[in-house]
């Protein structure tokens, strides 16, 4: 069986709209794909830190080289990390705050982007570990960034395709919860009938 990773980290609970169309995906992509072993890393109830000093000192170490204070100072990072290399699918689930990731967000993508676990470290710079995986990312906003004057304006989309390209993982696919500040049941509408395109059909 396939493994699917979901990170959520909107804070509003129930009232959460990319929490809610994350659930609409899930039940869409299992009525198409099948079960999957599903991983759900909260960063609401489950914070990850903001990076320490010796988190920064013993990341860019060669594992055989690293104490054991280094290796207890990576461990989550390592553990995050673990978490994406065993996942087929990811998804990410998120709102975009002033236009950019949520901070346990940027934390999460701080830890997981680990020299020696999802990109290599060598003499010609960094080069992704990780192939053949697709992610969903399914973003709310009040604004409408997909299209118009404001595309410009998007710092969360671009950012999250870049850096897990950073890792290898170049398939990214996109469902925008957008408008919602001026109709919500529209944005709900159009985030649904685009979780109908990205998912392809079941072989």
């Amino acid at each position: 069986m396939k493994t699917m990773l979901l990170i959520q980290c909107s804070p509003a609970g129930t009232h959460s709209l990319s929490r809610q169309i994350t659930t609409d995906f899930l039940h869409a992509h299992k009525s198409r794909h099948g079960d999957r072993n599903l991983i759900i890393r909260d960063l609401v109830q489950n914070p990850p830190p903001h990076l320490s000093g010796e988190f920064v000192g013993a990341m860019f170490v060669p594992p055989n080289q690293r104490s054991p204070q280094m290796e207890q100072t990576l461990s989550l990072g390592a553990e995050l990390a673990e978490e994406v290399k065993k996942a087929d699918e990811i998804v990410i689930s998120a709102p975009m705050y002033n236009r950019t990731v949520p901070s346990s967000l940027k934390a999460w993508i701080d830890h997981v982007v680990l020299p020696y676990e999802t990109f290599s470290v060598g003499a010609t710079g960094p080069a992704p570990l990780l192939k053949g995986k697709t992610l969903y990312l399914i973003c709310a906003t009040g604004g409408v960034y997909s299209t118009g004057p404001k595309v410009s304006e998007d710092f969360l989309t671009p950012y999250i395709k870049f850096i897990m390209g950073f890792m290898g993982i170049k398939d990214v696919r996109v469902v925008f919860i957008e408008g919602v500040a001026f109709d919500r049941e529209q944005g709900l509408i159009r985030a649904k009938e685009q979780i109908k395109t990205i998912l392809e059909p079941a072989v």
